[in-house]
């Protein structure tokens, strides 16, 4: 950050990298309309381990019991898994998948590989094992239950990582009473000073509506200021004092965060070349999402 030192920079820009290909992903799979990445963990957890508790999918995939519930309705209704009462306990459901389940992973799985493709298409050879094992190693080191069977494979550690620095990001944020999309804006802010409202769409993939209502919000906390730039119709966006000390909380949180998920990774050649070619196929993918 401009305000707050080259290594804040660096986490800043790895914490919207995989934010990015996250949403990403979403995209890809609302677009194809088949699942979400939640119901893709649990379709094939419950594949994975036949006739499975629904306490026992949320403990492995470790997300909150309310969502795991929507995850398995919805996947009931489209027939994909199907529920038991558990002989042992008649308050415990047991959950199977269906064959239309498995034709939905497949189909799910392909949208997935394909995202996985383009992320890393720019790393080849030994840069793209080493890149594999530093994602691997990150999610080993999450202790995730989920890395079973098909779970393991690279790409699905890329998707895992991607999925658990936006959570926790999110989480930073909430610590500062900002959204994740606000949080973006005041590190996008403090790590370059003033910028126009062009040049925040193409840092964050933000597109004007969505730009003016975050910063209406910030604007009205008292964190950023909007003044007119070198022509009427620009706008320039400013952190405020108390707008900067915000954005150095959330960038220390973040990088915190990301020494803890890659240990002794973080920094290191392997680390910095993943990131920077993972940012350089995001931008190759952008001018095909806008046409």
């Amino acid at each position: 950050m401009e305000h707050g030192g080259t290594a804040m920079a660096d986490a800043f820009a790895a914490e919207v990298v995989f934010d990015r290909w996250l949403g990403r992903v979403v995209h890809r799979l609302r677009a194809s309309r088949v699942a979400t990445l939640n119901q893709f963990w649990v379709l094939l957890l419950v594949d994975i381990h036949h006739d499975v508790s629904i306490r026992s999918v949320a403990d492995r995939l470790e997300i909150s019991y309310t969502t795991l519930a929507e995850c398995i309705d919805e996947l009931c209704r489209a027939g994909a898994l199907s529920k038991t009462t558990d002989e042992d306990d008649r308050r415990a459901t047991r959950l199977s998948v269906t064959p239309q389940g498995r034709r939905l992973t497949e189909s799910i799985d392909r949208e997935l590989i394909a995202v996985a493709k383009q992320a890393l298409s720019l790393l080849s050879g030994t840069s793209r094992t080493q890149a594999m094992h530093l994602l691997y190693d990150a999610c080993l080191r999450l202790n995730k239950k989920r890395l079973a069977g098909n779970l393991v494979r690279g790409d699905s550690a890329f998707f895992i990582v991607c999925q658990q620095v936006s959570l926790e990001f999110s989480r930073i944020c909430r610590q500062s009473l900002v959204t994740p999309q606000q949080g973006h804006l005041l590190l996008a802010l403090g790590r370059t000073g003033p910028m126009t409202g062009r040049e925040i769409r193409d840092a964050l993939d933000y597109d004007a509506p969505m730009l003016s209502k975050i910063a209406a919000k910030l604007s009205d906390a008292g964190l950023i200021t909007k003044e007119i730039g070198n022509n009427r119709r620009e706008r320039l966006y400013a952190l405020t004092s108390l707008g900067l000390q915000c954005a150095s909380l959330i960038a220390e949180g973040t990088e915190e965060m990301l020494r803890q998920l890659f240990g002794d990774d973080y920094g290191t050649e392997t680390y910095r070349q993943t990131i920077a070619a993972l940012g350089r196929s995001l931008r190759d993918d952008l001018p095909a999402r806008q046409q």
